[in-house]
Parts: structure tokens; sequence; C-alpha cells
């Protein structure tokens, strides 16, 4: 008997081993799937203020316009000032990584100084010191702003190598734990078989004469067993053992997804807001296409009529495409029109060509002047990230270009 109970309870160990790995590796998966939960949210909540920033210094500079309704406008800073802070929180709530939470706090103190350089400017305005508060957010508020986002693009970097190494860690004793259930299993197939097979031979030892492993008398003498199905189950279990595993037992891996490059974007943003030389903006425009995996961008400002939209400033459209495409009347069925009349984003979804599209406004301090339209491959305008830089980058052309000068009293017109 004591044979007998030490199989058993070698058999039952085995299958305690298997069922606590089984079990092991579950536990890493939801672990390895909470990590990309949490560093989803955290570049998400990144591009937020790193989109709040640009819109707070687009109002800071419309501040000082010369026909700026300052009273919106301080508004509009006061509210876009409480959605940097507001997302800042958030970053320090969802980080793990202490160089994170360092870089967060590096981009708050950022922050803070801008709101002085704000308040500055204000009281330079009330003072009829234009010039020196329009010197003041340019030198200042620009080198606070850009600093800012580089703290946050430096957060987000910090964040991902750092869940990106404990999830390739899970992801290793996952393996490990895997490869232990599957061993023990197979050892306990081969111990219930081994037990199996000396049972059959002890039962045929009495026929001198008959084969040791008789086909015909194993499967005669054992009609009524279970050694048939074992049987069947090691050979499953062994050739599992040999060859790759089920794809139902391996987590399928994730698509490889592109990330946006946010220091390159954070540079372009600043580029843009020290720009000195118009002939300077196409080049930027196509970094920007070459960052949003963009085929070609147009900038459309109102012509001189004041009924329509011409191209400005474009990247990726040849002059005789340009000429095809012509102006575009304000009143047209289209998503550039569209999102000009509106003065809202508009995203046109991928057809059978595989190009989608994402239209944003360009709007000053009195109305919606033009539209930055954007054609994307890959399925990129579906990304909130996408969209998230388009509305940045768009927010920064409407400090640099501007509609033909006869069209803006027609162009209020149509806003009113």
């Amino acid at each position: 008997m004591r044979p007998g109970w030490l199989r058993v309870s070698v058999f039952t160990a085995l299958i305690g081993v298997a069922l606590a790995s089984g079990y092991w590796v579950a536990l890493l998966d939801r672990q390895i799937d909470e990590g990309r939960d949490g560093e989803r949210e955290f570049a998400e909540s990144a591009w937020g203020v790193a989109a709040s920033l640009a819109e707070l210094r687009a109002s800071q500079l419309a501040y000082i316009a010369a026909d700026a309704d300052r009273a919106f406008q301080a508004e509009q800073v006061a509210a876009h000032t409480d959605a940097v802070v507001a997302g800042l929180a958030d970053l320090t709530r969802l980080a793990s990584a202490s160089g994170a939470l360092r870089a967060i706090e590096s981009a708050s103190e950022a922050v803070g100084d801008l709101q002085g350089v704000d308040a500055a400017s204000r009281e330079h305005v009330a003072a009829g010191e234009t010039d020196l508060a329009r010197d003041l957010l340019l030198a200042d508020g620009t080198e606070l702003g850009a600093e800012a986002a580089g703290h946050v693009a430096r957060a987000l970097g910090l964040e991902r190598t750092t869940r990106d190494a404990a999830g390739t860690r899970q992801a290793a004793t996952q393996a490990q734990a895997f490869f232990l259930a599957t061993g023990g299993g197979v050892l306990a197939a081969l111990l219930t078989f081994f037990a199996a097979l000396r049972r059959a031979r002890v039962g045929e030892g009495d026929d001198a004469g008959a084969p040791t492993a008789d086909p015909g008398v194993e499967s005669g003498a054992q009609p009524a067993t279970g050694s048939s199905l074992l049987d069947l189950t090691l050979s499953a279990e062994t050739e599992e053992d040999v060859s790759p595993a089920p794809a139902a037992d391996v987590p399928a891996p994730d698509p490889i997804v592109r990330e946006l490059d946010l220091p390159a974007a954070a540079v372009i943003c600043t580029d843009l807001g020290s720009l000195g030389n118009a002939a300077d903006l196409p080049d930027l425009l196509g970094r920007a296409a070459e960052l949003l995996n963009a085929s070609g961008m147009i900038v459309w400002v109102n012509d001189g009529s004041g009924e329509a939209l011409r191209p400005a400033v474009c990247h990726g459209y040849s002059q005789a495409m340009l000429a095809r495409l012509g102006a575009i009347p304000h009143d047209s069925e289209n998503a550039t029109a569209s999102a000009f009349r509106e003065g809202r984003m508009h995203v046109v979804p991928a057809d059978s060509t595989g190009s989608g599209a994402i239209v944003a406004p360009l709007v000053s301090s009195i109305n919606c002047f033009g539209v930055l339209s954007a054609e994307l491959r890959e399925g990129w305008e579906a990304r909130r990230d996408v969209q998230s830089l388009t509305r940045i980058i768009a927010a920064q052309l409407a400090t640099l270009v501007a509609p033909d000068s006869a069209a803006a009293p027609a162009s209020q017109r149509a806003q009113a």
C-alpha cells in the first residue's frame, strides 16, 4: 500500500503546484493589465495638461491684443490655469516613479511663476503699459510655458520607462509560472500513465509466452477502466510539451501602436511661439505633419471676399492640387467649412482609401477666422492624443496667421 499512497501523494502535490501556478499566471496577467491602464491614463492626463498649457498661452497673448475683450480673456486665462493645476494634481496622483513626481513638482513651480507673469502683465495693461505687458508675456511667459511643458514631457517619459520595466519583470515572472504550471500538469500525467502501465504489466505476468505489451491483450483486459482515456490525454499533453503552447494559454500580444513623441511636440510648440520669420512656417508645418503621421496639412483662412476660405500655408500638396482645390465657400457641406462655421473640431473617419482627417478651428479673441486641416494615415484621426496635439498646434497657429484684410468685416458678419 505504501507505493500506492506515495504515488497518490506525489500526484496530488503536482496537481496542487499546477493549480497554484495557474492562479499565479492569472494574477500577474491582471497586474500587467492594470499597469497598462495606469500608463494609458497617465499619458492622457499629460496630454490634457499640455493642451491646457497651450490654450493658456494663447489666451494670455490674446489678452494683450489691441482689440481684445480683456474681461473675457481674463476669464479664459483663469479657466485654463485651473485646468492646468487640476491636471498636474491628477498626474501627481497617478505617478508611480519618483523621478516623474519631481518633474511634476518642477512643472507646478513653472506654472506658479507663469501665473505671476500673468498678474504682472495685467498690472501693466491696467496702467496703459501694453508694450511692457506684451514683452513680459512673449519673453518670460514663452520661456515658462515651454519649461512647464518640458517638465510634463519628462514626467511622462520617466513614468513610461518605470512602468515598462515593471511590466517586463511581471511578464518574465508570468512566463516562469506558466512553465511551472505546464510542467506540473505534464509530470502528473506521466505519473498516472506509468502507474497504469505498471498495473497492466503485472496483470499480464501470468502468461509467460505473451508479449510484455500486447495491444490486443491490454485493450481486452481493461475494457471498463479509464486507461484508454488517460492514454489519449497523455498523447495530447505530450504533443503540447514539444510544440508551441496553444494561443488560448498565452495572452495574445497587444498590437504595436506608435506613440506620439511628446518632447518633439513641446519643441514644435516652442518654435511656433518664438517664430520670427513667416518663411519658416511651412517647415514647422512639415515637422508637425511628420509627428502626427499626416500625409498633408493645410492652413485655411478667410479670403478677400469674406465668403470663402483659401489655403494660406500647406505641406504635402502640390501647387497643381491646391489650384484644383481652390477656395471653399463658407456654406459648403464638408468638414472644413463646418469646422469654420461651428468653431469646433471635426473628425472625419478613414474611408476605403485608408485616410482620415481632423479639422481644427483657428480662433482669435474675436471670432473664428480659419481652420487647420490634416489628412492622417493608419486611423490616427481617432486617437485622442492626436486630436489634442492638432488642437494645440491650431491654437499656436491662430497667433501667427491672419485672414485677408478685406475679409475681416464680412467674416465678423458671417460669425454673427
